[in-house]
């Protein structure tokens, strides 16, 4: 059966993930998530596995195919809890997932987490939901610096998975020989690969500017008043239809160049992952050498 899926996708947000799942998604035997982060063992667990394998349509054409979720929050614990209140749901991803697919494979996609940072930064301020400057904002959310602690990340895996059950993929290559990586993914699934040509048309997951609205909806959204107020929180929902929400919060109207990291932001970032980049290099054995320089 193909359900539940045996392959997970995971990796830092911005890293890359969107792009190789359209990639394997290109494989006659391979079915990714829709969307194609489900985030079931994360934030949507209460909703039951039905719910879950409604996500990977099915048909007599694909039936028998590698399932693939695609969700980047499976890999973000350790996660430092904050005003979001996520770490509950991250921390117990890996019993959860072995509970259901003890024989689970997985694809990890990694990035400098230093660029992986900034763009994560950008991509917020682009949509609103930050407007701090990137040294004020790396000081006070935890959250840009967590996501990229892959040493950290992993450990909790291994107490479940062998370092066997996991390819790790750098963003470099995913961005540079696209099909090389593709068909590396297919070769770790034990899926031919060899007669398909992997195509990337164009960017994936691009960088956009959402519009005044979105923004300052987005920032409504992640408001102390809202999230103290659970009353007032639940009166502007009603008020507003989810699709009206959903269509403000994400109009698009392109994208501003990002500036250049401020050398003072790059080298406390530089600091700050060195020996963790160190220990999850030793702890995978595949050379990060690139990240160093």
């Amino acid at each position: 059966m193909s359900f539940p899926p045996e392959v997970f996708l995971i990796g830092a947000q911005k890293a890359g993930t969107t792009t190789l799942a359209y990639l394997l998604d290109q494989h006659p035997r391979i079915t990714v998530a829709q969307p194609k982060e489900p985030h079931f063992f994360t934030h949507n667990l209460n909703k039951g596995l039905g719910w879950y394998e409604r996500r990977f349509p099915d048909s007599p054409a694909n039936t028998g195919a590698v399932y693939i979720d695609a969700s980047t929050s499976y890999a973000m614990a350790p996660i430092t809890k904050d005003e979001r209140g996520w770490q509950e749901d991250y921390e117990d991803v890996p019993s959860r997932i072995f509970s259901i697919r003890p024989d689970a494979r997985f694809i990890y996609s990694l990035r400098d987490p230093v660029e992986r940072a900034y763009s994560a930064y950008w991509h917020n301020v682009r949509t609103g939901i930050e407007n701090r400057e990137f040294g004020t904002a790396l000081l006070n959310d935890p959250f840009y610096l967590d996501v990229g602690d892959y040493h950290g990340q992993l450990l909790p895996w291994l107490d479940y998975f062998p370092l066997r059950s996991f390819l790790f993929v750098l963003f470099e290559d995913i961005k540079g020989a696209p099909e090389r990586v593709a068909k590396e993914c297919c070769e770790f699934l034990g899926l031919d690969e060899t007669d398909i040509t992997f195509r990337l048309d164009s960017a994936k997951n691009p960088s956009y500017q959402t519009s005044w609205i979105g923004r300052k909806m987005n920032r409504l959204a992640r408001s102390e008043v809202l999230r103290t107020n659970p009353d007032l929180r639940a009166t502007l929902k009603s008020a507003v239809p989810k699709s009206a929400r959903n269509f403000l919060s994400n109009i698009k109207v392109g994208s501003t160049p990002v500036p250049a990291m401020k050398d003072e932001d790059r080298s406390f970032l530089v600091e700050y992952f060195r020996e963790r980049n160190r220990d999850f290099e030793e702890l995978i054995g595949v050379s990060l050498d690139r990240w160093q320089r």
